[in-house]
């Protein structure tokens, strides 16, 4: 098998773009070029991207999910493959899960969610490019001793020791993929608390607020934070603060339903809670629900000065995302009614007003 670094030099791999939103495609289209790649084209429709993947017959495509198209990139994404045997990835904004198993129903060769960061771009095209070449070599491999009977008796594997090497191989394959998705599972995650982490709320917060925008829908943000945690620290000792973050990152997650709703832990003893198409009364709800379930948790806590148990104060602000705003208006926002809600007395909720809104 050739190698593939020289194979896949970055200046000989052609990418077809296929993306509904000119900024987002042009920019795309930057980076690649920036990383030594080759954009044959860019389209804005599922048809598109089948017709110009036919004639153009590109290394890759990166392909949005949401077109302005009777098919979307998901069935487009499908058909590519399965007619021209052309590696897709998507490059999306959707981390839903019924997306998501739908794309990978489709065998993608990647899922990137927006925002695009270069390296992360450039790893993942090297990646589905490097498994394309691999799978190619397998495949083209296992059709030359198809009708080979490959022998179960591990005293026979001498007489077809390239048989059983393809095998292993596959199977190695497949352990990889396993581990490549524990350990993307693994850097989203608080160590402590096992909830997403700020990488995560990072990313999630940008790719909600970029699709909310787009749809013009309600994009709800709720910050909270342990009452008195130094004073909670102090008292117990730091193994019991360890357990007290556990349990309240818990009690958060049981709180949320919703696939698309994310709990995160933000720093320290204080929490975010992204919260899609919701308005003010529901992010409310959310929010007393929250108060309510730490209560009850009924955590000890001696040096508080308003409960005898643990408490949390919460801030959060509701926005219809719009292009005269950024991401950090609604998280000041929300950061500035947790502020009030601890000036107040804490153990409470305070509503944000979104500046310039």
């Amino acid at each position: 098998m050739n190698d593939s670094s020289e194979i896949y030099k970055t200046q000989l791999v052609q990418i077809l773009v296929v993306e509904d939103e000119y900024i987002l495609a042009i920019n795309l289209q930057e980076i690649l070029e920036s990383l030594g790649y080759v954009v044959v084209d860019i389209v804005s429709s599922a048809e598109e991207a089948i017709e110009k993947a036919q004639k153009l017959r590109p290394n890759l495509v990166l392909m949005d999910i949401c077109l302005q198209s009777q098919m979307d990139g998901i069935q487009a994404a499908e058909q590519i493959w399965n007619n021209l045997h052309i590696p897709v990835i998507y490059v999306t904004g959707h981390s839903d899960k019924s997306t998501v198993e739908r794309a990978t129903l489709t065998l993608p060769f990647g899922y990137i969610l927006k925002p695009v960061k270069d390296q992360e771009l450039y790893v993942a095209i090297q990646t589905a490019l490097n498994r394309y070449q691999r799978e190619q070599f397998l495949m083209n491999e296992l059709e030359k001793i198809r009708d080979v009977v490959i022998p179960t008796n591990l005293q026979l594997c001498f007489k077809c020791p390239s048989h059983v090497y393809l095998i292993h191989q596959l199977i190695a394959y497949q352990q990889m993929q396993a581990t490549n998705e524990e350990l993307k599972r693994q850097i989203n995650l608080d160590s402590l608390t096992q909830i997403a982490n700020r990488r995560r709320f990072d990313e999630c917060f940008e790719i909600e607020w970029c699709r909310l925008k787009r749809d013009g829908l309600p994009l709800s943000l709720i910050l909270l934070d342990i009452d008195f945690f130094k004073l909670y620290n102090d008292t117990y000792g730091h193994l019991m603060g360890d357990d007290c973050l556990q349990q309240v990152a818990t009690a958060l997650k049981s709180v949320v339903q919703r696939p698309a709703d994310l709990v995160a832990r933000y720093g320290g003893e204080e929490f975010v809670m992204i919260l899609p198409n919701t308005e003010n009364q529901g992010a409310i709800f959310v929010a007393e629900k929250i108060l309510e379930t730490v209560r009850n948790l009924a955590i000890p806590h001696i040096k508080s000065s308003i409960n005898t148990y643990v408490t949390v104060s919460i801030g959060f602000a509701s926005i219809v995302p719009n292009f005269k705003l950024s991401p950090q208006h609604l998280i000041e926002a929300a950061d500035k009614a947790l502020y009030q809600a601890k000036l107040q007395g804490r153990d409470r909720i305070s509503i944000g007003v979104v500046n310039g809104f």
